[in-house]
């Protein structure tokens, strides 16, 4: 199997898994996805040949009320002898008077190609939704509809991934919230957790000993035909400092970095800025990574990893 009849086989899989009928955006997404791409794709659990950690902060559409907030803390590692990867993902999202906090267990099967690994990934979690009815402001005082409501919903979560990597190049898809859940205990909603897929592809190619390009696309799927892409590009310069700028369709420019502190710690930072009709509304969005590495294996060195 090569790239090519990989990259046909995952266009194929996105048509079939996203043609299905969903309701909105309900899963937080990120700017940084390229420096964890468990986060997109939970195929890539255990890729590393250490212990992994990432922690991401996420502030967007920064003066708009009830603006979003994310926070996502992962672990991942590798189980050498079983060709296998396990991992942790606490996810906690807030937006205006809703709230959403969770987390989940992740595991996925490497098979070792002739060019590469093609990984197949499981999570299962549980999902708090929660809702402050109490502090919304209605427009008509006698508006009850939602008295009887629970604050509160305790909801199953699955999602399944599969993805296709060597060192330089990497293509995947992960279709989340298959269970399809209640995310809303009340006789007058029908809410439920709607499917989403996250289509990813991107290579890493070697200009110079101490410059080297990485092109990368993530296009997701939700809400009854909605797609929106991440078109970006990044340079690592000396194998210590990358420099990004991207496009997310319908919004916006990115900014990112990232920098490898030394062998363990990588800290990034990105920016959005906004080019739709919300930009005079608030300040653009604000994304803090931090990610440390663990040689709990003790190999001999911990690389800098393209992706």
């Amino acid at each position: 199997m090569n790239i090519t009849d990989c990259t046909r086989i995952f266009i194929i899989l996105l048509h079939i898994i996203c043609c299905n009928k969903v309701a909105s955006q309900q899963i937080p997404f990120y700017t940084q996805y390229m420096f964890n791409l468990q986060n997109v794709n939970v195929a890539y659990t255990g890729a590393k040949n250490y212990l992994s950690t990432s922690l991401i902060y996420r502030t967007q559409w920064v003066g708009f009320p009830g603006s979003p907030t994310y926070q996502n803390f992962s672990i991942s590692m590798p189980i050498q002898k079983q060709n296998a990867g396990i991992g942790i993902q606490f996810v906690n999202d807030k937006i205006g008077e809703h709230s959403m906090a969770g987390a989940a267990f992740s595991y996925a099967y490497k098979l070792k190609l002739a060019n590469g690994k093609l990984c197949f990934g499981l999570r299962s979690g549980i999902v708090n939704y929660t809702y402050h009815w109490d502090r919304i402001k209605y427009k008509d005082s006698n508006d009850n509809l939602v008295s009887n409501v629970e604050k509160s919903k305790l909801t199953p979560t699955f999602d399944f991934g599969t993805i296709f990597y060597n060192k330089y190049f990497f293509i995947g898809l992960e279709a989340a919230q298959l269970g399809g859940s209640r995310i809303v205990k009340s006789n007058t909603s029908n809410a439920v957790q709607t499917l989403h897929c996250n289509f990813i592809v991107g290579k890493a190619i070697v200009l110079s000993e101490q410059l080297l390009l990485k092109p990368s696309m993530l296009v997701r799927y939700a809400a009854g035909g909605q797609f929106q892409a991440d078109i970006n590009s990044s340079i690592l310069l000396k194998k210590t400092v990358w420099f990004g700028l991207g496009y997310r369709s319908n919004e916006g420019i990115q900014f990112l970095t990232e920098i490898y502190a030394n062998s363990q710690i990588r800290v990034g930072y990105s920016y959005d800025y906004a080019l739709n009709k919300l930009r005079g509304n608030q300040a653009g969005s604000h994304e803090i990574f931090l990610g440390v590495d663990f040689n709990i294996f003790k190999n001999e060195t911990i690389s800098p990893r393209y992706f």
